[in-house]
């Protein structure tokens, strides 16, 4: 069987105590309305200053992410640059070597052909040579190229017997070395334009 437990009900005086007037209720009520606002308002405002605050860190965060992607792009650039000026100066230099080069054999074969058709040019550096060595014992030897040897020898005997030519197989048309006692010139026409080609690589 079952067991049943006795209930007691409470007093009414207790009761009565307990049971507010309803100036204390209305005044409760008044200090919870007061409460909520005022919970209401402040968070009200944090949403704000979060909304506020969320949005400038964004803004932060977002320039900060661009301005990282614009430095590495500006990286990018400066290198792309610095090996573009790298390759145009080489491939400039590259083509001034191969323009002075050209230029270079243009003149020997133009110079060639001049002493070829007029020997008197040779003679005129021979003469040149001569005058500008200091004075020594001894008569001056003259050494040229095999064929401008004989063909100096043809035009002019005379002064082929007097500045003793000799025929130098060692020598390029064009080039004459001139000896006079323990002094030696070169009056050919290489280092000429060697200095020549020098400034106009210049």
């Amino acid at each position: 069987m079952k067991g049943y437990q006795r209930y007691r009900f409470p007093s009414l005086r207790s009761l009565r105590e307990g049971v507010q007037s309803p100036d204390a209720v209305h005044a409760n009520v008044e200090m919870i309305q007061d409460t909520s606002l005022d919970l209401g308002q402040r968070i009200e405002d944090g949403y704000r200053e979060g909304v506020e605050q969320g949005r400038l860190e964004g803004r932060q965060q977002g320039l900060d992410a661009l301005r990282a992607e614009y430095a590495g792009t500006a990286r990018a650039l400066d290198a792309m640059h610095s090996a573009f000026d790298k390759m145009q100066a080489e491939y400039l230099a590259a083509r001034r070597t191969e323009l002075v080069d050209i230029v270079a054999r243009v003149a020997k074969q133009v110079i060639r052909c001049e002493l070829t058709l007029q020997p008197s040019q040779m003679v005129a550096l021979i003469e040149e040579t001569l005058a500008s060595m200091p004075a020594a014992s001894g008569e001056p030897e003259v050494h040229l190229n095999p064929a401008e040897c004989a063909r100096l020898a043809d035009l002019l005997p005379e002064r082929a017997r007097a500045w003793g030519l000799v025929a130098d197989a060692q020598l390029e048309a064009g080039e004459c070395l001139v000896r006079r006692g323990t002094h030696e010139a070169d009056a050919g026409c290489q280092h000429r334009l060697d200095a020549c080609m020098h400034r106009v690589g210049e």
